[in-house]
């Protein structure tokens, strides 16, 4: 099925299937006229250009729920996780100061040009149960997100920030080199940085 507004682009970037069978999808869009559902947690494109979340049936026939993620810069999901509850975990990017974020998760203001984010998008995608923002003075992006036996959100992407903040102990607390450096990241069930490492070497680190 086709999934996109017209008068804009909209790109798929992450997929992942509930217990039922049902696909949840994550990526961006510049379209105002996206079709997203009523009740959904944004039906009002935020500017520039928005991620988005989106559920299917089991048949790929009807939307469940679709809904804007963003504010007022270029925002995108790059990955997407779903737990046993039908609760959604996304991770991208965004360089909106104004974008969504939710139960106090801290961080909670944009440090860079672009920081990475993590969101959990309740079971009828109408609110965010978390949403914080993780990076530093550059351009930070999560590119993958997965969950661990406990439903706590783990991922990774690449940073160009010298200052990203990592955890105390971490494995690697500096960039590698100048070009852009991996990083892993866990949150707890809260929506707290749990811990935050680098992992690169001089050259460019970027796991997909």
């Amino acid at each position: 099925t086709y999934l996109g507004g017209p008068g804009g682009s909209s790109s798929v970037q992450a997929l992942a299937l509930d217990q039922a069978g049902s696909p949840y999808v994550a990526g961006y869009t510049n379209s105002a006229a996206f079709p997203v559902t009523k009740g959904a947690l944004q039906t009002t494109f935020g500017g520039g250009q928005d991620a988005f979340v989106a559920k299917l049936n089991p048949s790929g026939m009807a939307l469940v729920y679709a809904t804007f993620l963003g504010g007022k810069g270029s925002d995108q999901a790059a990955g997407i996780a779903v737990d046993s509850a039908g609760n959604a975990y996304i991770g991208g990017e965004t360089a909106s100061t104004n974008f969504p974020v939710a139960n106090g998760a801290a961080p909670v203001a944009l440090k860079g040009v672009t920081d990475s984010f993590v969101c959990k998008l309740n079971a009828t995608g109408s609110a965010l149960l978390y949403a914080t923002f993780l990076g530093g003075s550059q351009n930070d992006s999560a590119t993958a997100i997965a969950l661990d036996t406990d439903n706590s959100a783990v991922f990774t992407g690449t940073t160009n920030s010298p200052d990203f903040p990592t955890s105390p102990g971490a494995f690697q607390s500096t960039p590698g080199g100048k070009n852009g450096t991996a990083f892993v990241a866990r949150l707890d069930a809260t929506g707290s940085i749990a811990f935050a490492t680098l992992l690169g070497g001089s050259g460019t680190d970027t796991p997909s």
